[in-house]
């Protein structure tokens, strides 16, 4: 007879989603099991960070003490912690094709991502970064079972029973599966839609491959297209009628030990219906339709099997229930356009880490008690796939309709990251801890800005205007010509952006001198309602993390400086001790915190944060 194992909290998949919930839960006193079909290291995507996730992990790292997630926060610290073999993220390429024409540089466009001391963005090598979060969480106490199948899934009154494939019982007061498309609660619960209910509809085919040519080899990013970062360091997507290709290289900088890029094509299911050729014939075949891109791959080989999808889209019924829930991975997918997927997890991981932590104390695992979370999962979801089927309907008519889509988008994601910010600034200045659980609120809980009401009417304007097109009640062009017109004296973008003119086609950097224009904006005195969402914290506070930051790495670089001569002539050193504690990467220092709390001395800083039973989720 085998014996039954008991825990808070059993999660079904160890991929980056379920690690990272597994190391809170278990970091926070509670008895977490993980099982996972398969083990680690595994290949899998969802490679590139986008400044929302960056900076939503450090506000994670610091509300549930995990300071490993925010490792994972930006290019520097992955490196210095994790892995050289990750790639840098400092930004979005967008590069417009025609079929059987050379790329024209004035079709593209380019979003930088955040600089020090929030990025830069990383592409992650999902096999190492996955495996550290995985190791993180036993670490931390949570117990795993690897190439473990859950065979049988059952429910009483007072937890869950899980029965495996290697005749081992696991008992738990909870369940979250974090197993992805093949979850085994879905399956057992009839829990996915027979057609997902999103407009958007694609497959993708992708691996790993190495000798792809930078793209800065063919066409000078700075020189012939005037963007402020190679392409090499960037997310680059080819775009075409109806797919785009993604580039997401690993070996983009200085200290790379990984030759291998990321790389796969996704199509739109109406335009390009699967076929019967293989992966790698159709990726080949695609490629050969546009002679720009034929040059980056002409020495490129893969290093593992092609994969090729059905329809990415899928759908649940019901992402919550009595004693069970489905985390992002496992209850719906859009898109891997604009990399929104990760930020998803985390904004999910955050709100139902904190559920989960009090449900334990009150024992109270009711599907009532955890519908916010499920609410949150489904309006993100639905605004990707409201975002990311427009775009596919935007760069099928050509460029310039794109470019409008561009900075719809792009203002999405500079006032989701700076929201962000203010939240982590706040809490550095007041040592609050409350701001970081205001991420669970409006305006801040909502996809890509979202839960801003101003920006949604902008977001929902928008779409209208695309629905018309596909509708054929207007033309592409003047598709164009009204979502252009909306950024037209806007109150929630500076002017000096110009978002309303086509020829803008990188809107931003977030160098220091960019950075500071932009906080000194929000702070203005007709910015006042935006001020509080996004400015409202001292700027000695950032200018502390800057100088914090610079001296961490500046640290770090002079041991290694050192340790090279020491070594020539002396055996002994201390560089065995663990070190993690000292990377400050989400409590200030020592001595910043004294400078912090001299800030506020004489403030009296209360938060008054909104009911729950008022919450809003960008509606």
């Amino acid at each position: 007879m085998s014996t039954v194992d008991s825990y808070d909290v059993a999660i079904l998949g160890t991929g980056i989603g379920g690690t990272m919930l597994g190391a809170i839960l278990a970091r926070n006193g509670l008895r977490v099991v993980m099982i996972d079909g398969g083990n680690h290291p595994k290949f899998a995507i969802g490679e590139s960070t986008v400044p929302d996730t960056s900076i939503k992990m450090k506000l994670m790292a610091s509300r549930f003490s995990v300071p490993e997630i925010g490792y994972l926060s930006n290019f520097y610290t992955l490196r210095d912690h994790i892995s050289t073999g990750s790639g840098v993220k400092r930004g979005f390429s967008f590069l417009y094709h025609r079929e059987n024409q050379k790329q024209q540089p004035q079709e593209s466009n380019q979003l930088p991502t955040l600089t020090a001391p929030f990025g830069p963005d990383c592409h992650w090598l999902r096999h190492e970064t996955d495996a550290y979060m995985f190791a993180t969480a036993v670490k931390y106490g949570a117990v795993a079972h690897q190439n473990t199948r859950i065979s049988d899934i059952s429910f009483d009154e007072k937890g869950v029973y899980l029965q495996t494939n290697k005749d081992k019982k696991f008992f738990s007061r909870y369940l979250v599966d974090a197993s992805g498309f093949n979850s085994p609660l879905s399956k057992q619960m009839g829990l996915c839609d027979s057609e997902p209910r999103y407009k958007t509809n694609t497959r993708s085919l992708f691996t790993h491959m190495v000798n792809v040519k930078p793209y800065d080899e063919l066409a000078s990013a700075k020189t012939v297209y005037g963007f402020p970062y190679p392409f090499s360091q960037t997310t680059l997507h080819h775009f075409f009628e109806g797919g785009w290709f993604w580039i997401i290289p690993f070996n983009n900088h200085s200290n790379s030990t990984n030759p291998l890029c990321s790389v796969g094509l996704t199509l739109d299911r109406n335009i390009y219906p699967k076929t019967d050729l293989s992966a790698e014939e159709e990726f080949n075949k695609f490629i050969q339709r546009f002679p720009s891109i034929v040059q980056q791959f002409e020495d490129a080989k893969s290093v593992r099997e092609w994969i090729s999808s059905e329809r990415l889209q899928y759908s649940s019924k019901q992402i919550v229930g009595d004693r069970w829930s489905l985390l992002p991975s496992a209850a719906g997918f859009i898109d891997p356009l604009f990399s929104g997927g990760l930020s998803v997890t985390c904004a999910a991981i955050t709100k139902l880490s904190d559920y989960l932590l009090k449900a334990c104390v009150d024992n109270d695992f009711s599907r009532q008690r955890f519908l916010h979370y499920e609410k949150l999962v489904e309006d993100a979801l639905t605004h990707h796939d409201r975002l990311i089927s427009s775009a596919y309907s935007c760069f099928s008519k050509g460029f310039d309709l794109w470019n409008a889509w561009f900075r719809v988008w792009s203002l999405g994601n500079i006032l989701a990251a700076q929201g962000q910010i203010r939240l982590y600034c706040k809490y550095l200045e007041t040592q609050d801890p409350a701001y970081l659980a205001e991420a669970d609120l409006p305006p801040y809980n909502g996809a890509l800005a979202s839960g801003l009401k101003e920006y949604k009417a902008l977001f929902d304007a928008a779409v209208s205007e695309v629905e018309a097109m596909q509708e054929e009640r207007q033309s592409s062009e003047e598709t164009a010509n009204r979502i252009f017109k909306l950024f037209e004296n806007i109150e929630i973008a500076p002017a000096y952006l110009k978002l309303s003119s086509p020829s803008s086609r990188c809107p931003i950097t977030f160098t220091v001198p960019s950075a500071l224009r932009l906080q000194f904006w929000f702070r203005s005195l007709g910015q006042q309602k935006l001020h509080q969402y996004y400015s409202d914290f001292n700027l000695l506070v950032l200018i502390l993390e800057v100088m914090r930051y610079a001296w961490r790495h500046t640290k770090k670089y002079t041991q290694t400086l050192i340790s090279f001569p020491r070594d020539l002539f002396i055996t002994w050193n201390h560089d065995w001790q663990n070190t993690s504690k000292a990377s400050g990467v989400n409590i200030a220092s020592d001595e910043i915190s004294r400078i912090s709390s001299r800030i506020n001395q004489n403030k009296n800083v209360q938060l008054h944060l909104k009911s729950e039973t008022n919450e809003s989720f960008g509606s």
